[in-house]
């Protein structure tokens, strides 16, 4: 019997799409996660175990394939983008993204469904005010990408000067904050931040993103590099860092906390193996987690970014460690105020989240399973 490949274990084409991949795989996984089948016999909640296997074994094995094709596509768009845009001789000034977009529409005939500030029409900019960009000032918003298939605005991109919010059809709004980025790599439509897919931009434009996002990571490489030129940074050790009234934070505190966090995150990962076995499926992403400490270990060394930093590590630190307590302590309890998302959460923050959601769950139907087993007993 011949083997399946992973194309189709998925249900996809040979030539499919990361889009039709993702989807597929969101498909599968839902069919076949092991949660479904808790009241089923061993031998079909095993079954469904295999399959999630098969399944999450195929993903990741579409995904790296469609990653290293990204990889070649971004080389080239990159070379692209670089040969026809090149920004003003380099200034001790600090830049201001407004600045860079201005230059940017100045070069270019955007399309019709990227809205630069102050021409983004009052209704467009309502309605991603409204949908996801609670909390931002209308005069705070720099760049509106529509995404929407009757222009209302409701789904897209919102670009301020200190961050990007996104929000995706039948999706929840994703946000980061420049200080978090790193990387910004474009593929089609669909755009990653820190080796991340964070959003999919389908009706703008491809060759205006590829020149959008260079513009953008241009004026963070920048910005970087006039902070850490700066002389303030020449001994970042003994500098405490204040930040708009909050409490300073050193190097060497925030380092500490690092390490907290790393120890804590591997203890909680030894301890929902078992777990994740069980559920046929990582409840935490390995390499991503390592992608954002490294992410994180760049805030720490820019004064601009190390409160950021120390305040997600003391997160990391504080969900891992309730989580390891929770499962070694049959009779704990997980404060409610853990359980609820964030609008800017981290992926890795999120999935301690879902950690954390997942034992309550699992606790809770381990208990009913033994109430309803006492109840039928003769």
């Amino acid at each position: 019997m011949t083997s399946r490949t992973p194309h189709d274990v998925l249900g996809v084409r040979p030539n499919a799409s990361g889009a039709e991949i993702e989807l597929a795989y969101k498909g599968r996984r839902t069919q076949y996660h092991p949660d479904k089948y808790q009241g089923s016999d061993a031998e079909t909640l095993q079954w469904a175990t295999e399959q999630m296997q098969q399944v999450n074994a195929a993903y990741a094995a579409l995904s790296g394939s469609k990653e290293e094709e990204l990889a070649s596509r971004q080389q080239q768009q990159q070379q692209t983008a670089a040969s026809s845009y090149r920004p003003n001789a380099a200034s001790d000034e600090q830049p201001t993204l407004a600045e860079a977009l201005q230059k940017f529409c100045s070069r270019y005939t955007t399309s019709s469904r990227a809205y630069f500030a102050p021409n983004i029409p009052t209704k467009k900019l309502n309605g991603a005010l409204q949908s996801y960009g609670v909390g931002l000032h209308p005069s705070e918003v720099l760049l509106v990408i529509d995404t929407t298939v009757f222009g209302g605005a409701k789904e897209g991109m919102l670009v301020t000067e200190q961050g990007l919010r996104v929000k995706e059809l039948a999706s929840s709004c994703s946000s980061i904050k420049w200080q978090q980025v790193q990387q910004i790599e474009v593929n089609g439509s669909d755009f990653y931040i820190n080796g991340r897919k964070f959003g999919d931009c389908t009706m703008a434009d491809p060759d205006e993103l590829v020149r959008l996002f260079f513009c953008i990571q241009d004026y963070l490489d920048r910005l970087r590099a006039i902070k850490e030129a700066s002389p303030e940074n020449a001994n970042p050790t003994s500098q405490p860092v204040e930040k708009d009234g909050e409490s300073s934070v050193t190097l060497r505190e925030c380092t500490e906390m690092f390490s907290m966090a790393k120890a804590q995150l591997l203890d909680l990962c030894e301890t929902i193996v078992p777990l994740e076995q069980r559920l046929g499926q990582d409840l935490i992403d390995r390499d991503d987690a390592v992608n954002y400490f490294g992410v994180l270990e760049e805030c720490m060394r820019d004064p601009g970014g190390i409160h950021f930093a120390f305040v997600t590590l003391g997160e990391i630190a504080m969900l891992s460690q309730c989580a390891v307590s929770y499962q070694n302590d049959p009779k704990g309890e997980v404060p409610a105020v853990l359980l609820q998302d964030k609008d800017d959460d981290s992926r890795l923050v999120a999935e301690l989240r879902v950690v954390l959601q997942t034992m309550v769950e699992a606790r809770a139907g381990a208990t009913q399973q033994a109430r309803t087993s006492d109840f039928f007993k003769r």
